[in-house]
């Protein structure tokens, strides 16, 4: 949940972060960068609006870790050290999304709402092109490298036949697909949870149209 923030203010620090470690370029990136896209997306904002409440104001902002930190960055850190990538924009819609080249290392992803004092429930999504490791800094026991690690959940063959299925319905005789066709099959596979939509703009994100 957004805490609260302003990206000059001094409640900044005190929003939620999220560590990321990027350790392999990508395979044809001759500037041994590696591309993450990052996607935020608000979690129950229909409700919200049905009770006359609109789309909060969402960004983020990354950060390079020069060392390694225990636990929270606090007000000191942002104050002097610049982000090193943001968001496209801070912009009053359901799910923002970037594209960022980045150089191998580890990042503390910041989402946040534009203006202070505001909470909301979010969805942070990290995809990489080779494998990466994220995972949320706890402000009490600080950032444990051993035990909590994000790693891929267990693959659903269901979801995995129902992918293959209507890939070979939308693809044709060519086997390819545009941005707009692999939004379709993503949704068709996990129609079961509305909560993972995927949005055009952050398949198009990830293929980098």
């Amino acid at each position: 949940m957004f805490i609260c923030s302003s990206y000059a203010g001094n409640t900044f620090w005190t929003n939620p972060q999220y560590r990321v470690s990027v350790t392999d370029p990508d395979d044809d990136d001759d500037d041994n960068l590696c591309t993450v896209v990052l996607g935020l997306m608000q979690k129950d904002r229909r409700k919200k609006r049905e009770q006359g409440l609109d789309m909060l104001t969402i960004g983020y902002c990354i950060y390079k870790l020069k060392e390694e930190v225990d636990g929270n960055l606090d007000l000191n850190f942002f104050k002097y050290n610049a982000s090193h990538a943001k968001s496209p924009t801070f912009i009053n819609t359901r799910e923002v999304c970037g594209r960022h080249m980045l150089e191998p290392g580890t990042y503390v992803v910041v989402p946040s709402t534009f203006s202070p004092n505001e909470e909301a429930d979010f969805v942070l999504r990290v995809f990489s092109e080779k494998a990466a490791e994220a995972d949320s800094v706890d402000e009490d026991t600080g950032y444990d490298d051993s035990s909590r690690k994000a790693r891929a959940p267990p693959i659903d063959s269901a979801v995995v036949d129902k992918l293959r299925d209507t890939f070979t319905k939308i693809s044709g005789d060519d086997m390819e697909i545009d941005a707009y066709e692999l939004r379709d099959i993503l949704n068709a596979a996990y129609k079961q949870d509305p909560e993972l939509k995927v949005s055009l703009i952050l398949v198009k994100s990830c293929v980098g149209t």
